[in-house]
């Protein structure tokens, strides 16, 4: 999986224990203005928006969610990362 990078004006919110990811003006040309995520989902995006690449992610996913089978771990990851790539949320570097 190539490196993976947050669409600019593209923000995470958490408000009264909600996480919304939020677009601006500009980046709504490509993406929905506001999606609600989970948890999972916000971990996720906080490690994309430390550099993280898709290797470290999993790592780090594994033992914060005390995963016992990376290849499933791996596989709804990239699913996930393939519908917020579709919907303009992330980039490619």
């Amino acid at each position: 999986m190539t490196d993976l990078k947050i669409r600019d004006g593209v923000v995470l919110l958490h408000i009264h224990n909600v996480y919304l990811v939020v677009s601006d003006k500009e980046a709504r040309k490509s993406c929905p203005y506001m999606r609600e995520i989970n948890d999972t989902a916000a971990m996720l995006w906080k490690l994309l928006e430390q550099g993280c690449g898709f290797e470290e992610i999993v790592d780090r996913m594994m033992k914060e969610y005390d995963v016992a089978e990376r290849s499933l771990l791996e596989e709804d990851l990239r699913t996930y990362i393939r519908e917020m790539k579709q919907n303009g949320y992330l980039t490619e570097v």
